[in-house]
């Protein structure tokens, strides 16, 4: 199974300048079983972002990959 470790740091921002990091919930969907070495699903869900932000940040940590992004407002 992969290591737990964090891919990406998410963070918002109000005026595009000043950016404040938001901690995500982190899902792991893992397998016992991975014989062609595919990075593993992960899901993060962003649930305490300020009201008032107007941008969003996404900044790699790792060599990692993102396949979908869906944002609700």
């Amino acid at each position: 199974m992969e290591a737990a470790q964090v891919d990406f740091e998410f963070y918002t921002s109000r005026d595009g300048k000043d950016f404040v990091k938001v901690e995500p919930k982190v899902s792991r969907f893992p397998t016992e079983v991975n014989p062609y070495g595919y990075k593993l699903p992960v899901k993060y869900e962003l649930t305490a972002i300020p009201v008032d932000s107007l941008f969003f940040k996404i900044v790699f940590r790792t060599d990692a990959q993102i396949s979908r992004v869906v944002l609700y407002h």
